[in-house]
């Protein structure tokens, strides 16, 4: 069965950059901290949820309140039910009604991010930041009916690309 779900080493990559691939995070952090991560990644998970989960002993105890402490293995056990449930957000949901994986997805907007950081260099950077926002682009997801898998592509909005343009021209 295909993954739907970003796995920890996708969330790191596409969310903190390729940079951080090197060193996953290894401070334990909250129920509300894991609940988002595993949003990002594509789970419908909830700091409710998380703890439902963990007092019906589905999950490994984590601590309480303030003290809750979610390893990343702990974040990859809940990520590993809430995917063998199906329990994704809408987005990834989606995806999956397309064939598409949330990988899939993130790594074209990455593809399109990194061709505009060659095509314009630096001022494409400084437009950008480290990381593509994916608010920039255009997705277009083809074909749009009944074909699985389809594929998946951005580009750059016009106004952005205007920007972008327009900042390199000032840098020459």
């Amino acid at each position: 069965m295909k993954t739907i779900a970003l796995s920890q080493r996708d969330y790191w990559t596409y969310f903190l950059g390729k940079l951080y691939v090197a060193k996953i995070a290894e401070e334990p952090v909250n129920t509300e901290r894991a609940a988002g991560i595993l949003r990002r990644r594509g789970l419908a998970a909830t700091a409710d949820k998380l703890k439902t989960m963990v007092r019906r002993g589905l999950l490994p105890e984590v601590g309480t309140g303030p003290h809750a402490a979610w390893t990343p293995e702990r974040i990859d056990a809940a990520a590993n039910y809430l995917e063998s449930r199906g329990d994704y957000t809408e987005e990834a949901a989606f995806y999956a009604s397309k064939g598409l994986s949330m990988a899939d997805v993130y790594q074209a907007l990455w593809d399109a991010y990194n061709a505009i950081l060659e095509q314009y260099g630096q001022a494409a950077g400084k437009e950008f930041g480290t990381t593509p926002n994916i608010d920039y682009f255009t997705m277009t997801i083809t074909p749009e009916w009944d074909q699985r898998p389809a594929k998946v592509s951005f580009d750059l909005l016009h106004e952005v690309r205007r920007e972008i343009e327009q900042a390199a021209k000032a840098r020459r």
